[in-house]
């Protein structure tokens, strides 16, 4: 009943702040910029860490135990954003193969799922083509089928996973992959739909991890169909549900910031979520607001202690793409970003990554294999907004008409790409188009 009355005070708050000119309230959110909650489940965690190194420590050969300590450290990569702890969940993961005689499936979904994690996408092929070979379970094969293909942009093969999981449309994990597909093929509202149905499923299920995870994915669908209000009452839901959920609070950072311009509310969040997590991907999105607000010394600043961050050879290819975009800020960087993108084709030959190396060879002055790149491989087969802005940017020039096209795909995901792409789309229409 406690926690009824609270979301119902919840509602009630947010229904009286929404009548403002903004979405967001600061007292609807305010009691959870508090270091306790985040502090609580890391203690939770660590204690739980502990336990089970005692437990290694009494029969230092048990893999069930290594499995143990790998998923507690996979907990506090959630919790902290430490990369390192990351890595050690593989090594501990892999012993435990090698003890089994690598011949026990369940290692290998393990391993191939932290591999999806660290963006190691052909690793995850690997792992789980080895699972396939020792009897593993049909059902958990064709999940991890499906998710490893669609980050590889084998998208026959995805639907064809997903096509032979259709038996079992009733199953949780069968309707999230549904949502995942329908946004691929640029179905926003049945993605939606099928992410709604998800999220009625789990309201009867006690495990608060899998309640926080549908919620936040659907508040993201919400924000990139416009549904603002709506995303934002979802994160909302996710804190009350668990006051630790930074990721939540990033996504109500982003409305103030993105749909409210309160840039200070945006901030005061974003530095929040720091002093808690070492997640280098904020430190872009206070960037990006100093650029908004003119300030570039500030936004230099966040930048730098991105690529400082990114100096952590653990992170791997898992932020290959904010380093591309970033590299192409600055003319004489244009080279490494070029690299990194055809780097990402090697890793996985999506329309995205194509449209990153588009964009590259575009900034390289090299406009005409730029617009090659993506007609072959971009046009036609995503309508991803951030590979819409960059058609747009290429065909500025050369193709008018395209552009234009294009420019208004950019203007259906305006809140997704954010005010300074938007921005910068509506400069060259007004100059050109």
């Amino acid at each position: 009943m406690k926690n009824i009355l609270l979301f119902a005070i919840g509602l009630v708050v947010l229904q009286s702040c929404t009548s403002r000119s903004g979405i967001t309230n600061e007292k609807d959110y305010q009691v959870f910029l508090d270091k306790k909650f985040v502090q609580k489940l890391k203690i939770s965690n660590d204690r739980e860490l502990t336990f089970w190194k005692s437990k290694l420590t009494e029969d230092t050969g048990s893999f069930v135990y290594k499995m143990q300590i790998g998923d507690q450290y996979l907990s506090d990569f959630k919790i902290t954003g430490s990369i390192d702890n990351l890595r050690l969940a593989d090594s501990l993961f892999g012993n435990s193969a090698a003890k089994l005689n690598y011949t026990e499936p369940v290692m290998y979904f393990a391993l191939a799922q932290n591999a999806i994690t660290q963006h190691r996408f052909k690793e995850a092929a690997h792992y789980l083509a080895i699972a396939e070979k020792n009897n593993p379970d049909p059902y958990t094969v064709q999940l991890l089928k499906f998710d490893i293909n669609m980050e590889l942009g084998n998208y026959p093969v995805a639907e064809k996973a997903l096509f032979a999981l259709a038996g079992r449309s009733k199953n949780f994990d069968y309707i999230i992959r549904k949502a995942k597909y329908e946004d691929y093929l640029g179905n926003s509202e049945q993605s939606i739909l099928e992410m709604e149905k998800a999220y009625k499923m789990v309201q009867y299920v006690n495990k608060k991890s899998l309640q926080n995870w549908v919620s936040t994915n659907l508040a993201d669908m919400y924000s990139h169909a416009g549904r603002l209000e709506d995303a934002y009452r979802m994160y909302l839901t996710a804190l009350q549900s668990d006051s630790a959920n930074l990721y939540a609070l990033k996504g109500i950072a982003a409305i103030c910031f993105v749909q409210d311009h309160d840039t200070k509310a945006a901030e005061k969040i974003y530095q929040f979520i720091l002093s808690n997590t070492k997640a280098p991907d904020v430190y872009l999105q206070l960037a990006e607001i100093s650029k908004w607000k003119k300030d570039p010394a500030m936004e230099k600043m966040y930048q730098q202690q991105f690529l400082t961050a990114m100096e952590n050879p653990a992170y791997g290819n898992m932020y290959n793409k904010y380093l591309i975009e970033l590299y192409l800020q600055e003319p004489a960087k244009s080279q490494k970003a070029l690299l990194l993108a055809e780097k990402e084709i090697e890793n996985r030959a999506t329309p995205e990554t194509y449209s990153w190396l588009a964009m590259a060879n575009y900034k390289m002055d090299h406009p005409t294999k730029a617009a090659e790149i993506f007609e072959q491989y971009v046009l036609h087969k995503t309508k991803e907004p951030h590979a819409s802005y960059t058609g747009a940017i290429i065909y500025n020039s050369s193709n008018p008409t395209l552009a234009t096209s294009l420019a208004k795909l950019c203007e259906e995901s305006s809140f997704e790409l954010g005010p300074i792409k938007m921005q910068e789309l509506k400069t060259r229409e007004k100059a050109v188009f």
